[in-house]
């Protein structure tokens, strides 16, 4: 018996990333990762179950981050061993399979004889003994039927199977396989020559990749990448070009997709310095630059550590530079003359990896956003032999090339979700409140869900009117900033799922406080301001606003006699680097903020050296008006404010 670990991740990139194998902890809230005792033999008996599963899988001898255990998935049909048990006047057929997984559909198929027009109830149990499904279909003669079951249970690590009958009906086989999608690419590889340039562009160069590595990839050279006999043969080889000393491949598909099921037979190369990769980036960076848009690595492989099989998720949250991102690992024995299915199956709720169906990596949209989540964007699949670099030579680059990966294809489906849902979220916890005059911010803690939270209402209802408003927000958050001073308001929260199921509300009543609303041309130092976040003010010879970060927010209240352009007046201090603030005013019809204008603020080579700082003018209505400057770069002091009239 040996339990399976949480250990820290590999810290894998190809492409961008350099390596660092320092182990780090994993929470097991943010991957939904399964600890148990295993014994050693478990994969090997769950493979001597599937007739088609030839190769004998073994778990790693040592800690490793592992995803739903043992569990295989049957994508190819998945025959039972089938039992039969005599119970009055009915036979019962009962098998057990290694596991189906929550909200994937499969085709249950059974066959056998029956004396007449039969029926047989079809049940599936979970690994408790409670039934999650069953349907009765009618047989007659020689029968082979199928039926659609999808499972409406978290993922179970075994499911048992039971199809009963009267003894005139007999039960010889039942197989269970998942119902894929539509094909939505396909490239089988099946002419021979350079690879298809309707399907497939170059990275082209050696520059080491962010990582150091010493291969130059080519551009449609048949020496490094070619189809032969029903392969994509990718050759990594001992030849200089410019400054590297190797040749390579690097190929990218030329569609993307969002969402789907990867599926990418391969063989790999074998030595110490090889580095294949089967993995995928975003098309169009929609959340900035690596991380923050993601990388999904399926399959990455070195040749100093043989046998053993990583695939990774990088993020802006979780990612090599943070010390630890979602990665698992496992061992396959004979990956350089085998091969074996390196497979993705990516939905809006989860992503998940699987090696010739054992599934080993699991990773939930938690709804935080696209620091944690930047997968609901275009990606495109890479497909290469990577020479030495920061990982691949951590033990040296053996001499002996040319090395290959040899790809029998590559096949993309669209992902099927039949699932209704009809659990609504759980009630909205932890909120906290903090009113600042007639500002009142909010937060509290994510809320789970069977399925997925797709964003939060606040229904803020002024108790004097009876006027109701709902906000909508994907945060945790939120500054409620147009609300009237000394006023209640009733603030009801809701969670709301993927289906439109809203939770039931939190409720918080709020009293606003006074406002203390400033004329134009008069000087505001910092203990007057009226709005703070993040920020505290120093008493020193005089008041500073002080300890103030990207991100903080601060604010000033104005009644103005009347309309027109205006400035901002600031004294400030920047010590040795500039800062960056913006200007911006409360669009109460919109309830959005409208951005006025931006001010760098100067480095003035010292705390205590103030300079006067002026805005661009901007226009203002008369009346009561708020103004919130948000810090976009930090390194400045603030001793007061003046809004100015300009003539």
């Amino acid at each position: 018996m040996r339990k399976i670990l949480l250990i820290g991740c590999l810290l894998l990139l190809v492409g961008c990333q350099t390596q660092d194998n320092s182990n780090k902890q994993v929470s097991e809230d943010i991957y939904d990762v399964a600890e148990e005792i295993i014994p050693d033999e478990t994969v090997k008996e769950s493979v001597e179950d599937n007739e088609e599963s030839e190769p004998e899988l073994k778990p790693l001898k040592r800690e490793t981050v592992r995803r739903g255990g043992t569990q295989i998935i049957p994508t190819t049909p998945f025959s039972l061993s089938l039992e039969a048990v005599s119970e009055d006047n009915n036979t019962v057929y009962s098998g057990t399979t290694p596991g189906m997984e929550y909200r994937k559909t499969y085709t249950i198929n059974i066959s056998g004889q029956s004396e007449g027009s039969n029926d047989i109830l079809l049940t599936v149990y979970d690994r408790s003994g409670d039934p999650v499904w069953d349907e009765t279909i009618t047989v007659d003669g020689v029968y082979n039927e199928s039926v659609l079951m999808t499972m409406t249970e978290k993922t179970q690590k075994e499911t048992t199977v039971t199809a009963t009958t009267t003894e005139t009906v007999k039960v010889e086989s039942i197989t269970i396989s998942r119902l894929l999608g539509a094909s939505l690419f396909a490239d089988e590889f099946d002419v021979d020559g350079l690879p298809d340039e309707d399907a497939w562009d170059y990275d082209i160069g050696g520059n080491g990749w962010g990582n150091g590595e010493l291969q130059y990839y080519t551009n449609a050279d048949i020496d490094n990448a070619r189809v032969e006999d029903g392969q994509l043969i990718i050759t990594a080889m001992d030849e200089q070009i410019n400054n590297n000393a190797y040749s390579s491949a690097r190929l990218k598909s030329k569609n993307s997709w969002t969402y789907g099921r990867f599926e990418i037979k391969a063989t790999l190369p074998y030595g110490r310095g090889t580095w294949p990769a089967i993995w995928m980036l975003p098309s169009g960076n929609q959340y900035g630059n690596w991380p923050n848009s993601g990388e999904i690595d399926i399959m990455e492989h070195v040749g100093f550590d043989m046998d053993v099989v990583h695939a990774s998720l990088h993020m802006a949250e979780f990612n090599f530079r943070k010390g630890w991102h979602p990665t698992a690992e496992m061992m396959i024995p004979k990956v350089d003359t085998e091969a074996h299915v390196y497979t993705l199956e990516w939905s809006p709720y989860q992503i998940d990896m699987y090696i010739d169906d054992y599934h080993y990596l699991s990773f939930k949209n938690k709804g935080q956003g696209s620091r944690e989540w930047p997968y609901d964007q275009n990606f495109f699949l890479l497909l290469n032999i990577a020479v030495g670099g920061g990982w691949g030579a951590q033990q040296g680059v053996d001499p002996v090339y040319p090395q290959q990966m040899a790809i029998d294809y590559v096949r993309v489906y669209e992902m099927i979700d039949e699932l209704v849902d009809t659990i609504p979220p759980n009630q909205v916890s932890g909120l906290s409140s903090e009113v600042n005059g007639a500002v009142v911010d909010l937060a509290w803690e994510p809320v789970e869900d069977n399925y997925l939270v797709d964003h939060y209402v606040i229904r803020v209802l002024d108790q004097s009117t009876g006027n109701i408003r709902d906000i909508e927000t994907t945060d945790t958050k939120i500054t409620l900033m147009d609300l009237e001073s000394e006023r209640d308001y009733k603030i009801q929260l809701f969670a709301v799922d993927e289906s439109d199921l809203m939770s039931e509300s939190l409720d918080l009543d709020v009293t606003t406080g006074t406002i203390n609303y400033k004329k134009a041309n008069v000087l505001i130092p910092a203990d007057e301001t009226y709005l703070l976040k993040g920020i505290n003010y120093d008493q020193g010879e005089f008041t500073y606003l002080n300890n103030i970060e990207k991100e903080d927010i601060f604010g000033y209240a104005f009644d103005l006699d009347t309309s027109g352009s205006y400035q901002l007046e600031f004294e400030m201090s920047g010590n040795i680097f500039e800062g960056l603030i913006e200007i911006t005013q409360m669009n109460s019809e919109l309830l959005t903020e409208d951005k006025l204008v931006e001010i760098i603020t100067p480095k003035t080579g010292g705390w205590d050296n103030y300079q006067t700082v002026i805005s661009e003018p901007f226009d203002l209505k008369s009346g009561q008006q708020v103004l919130t400057i948000n810090v976009l770069k930090n390194g400045f002091r603030v001793k007061s404010a003046k809004l100015v009239k300009v003539d």
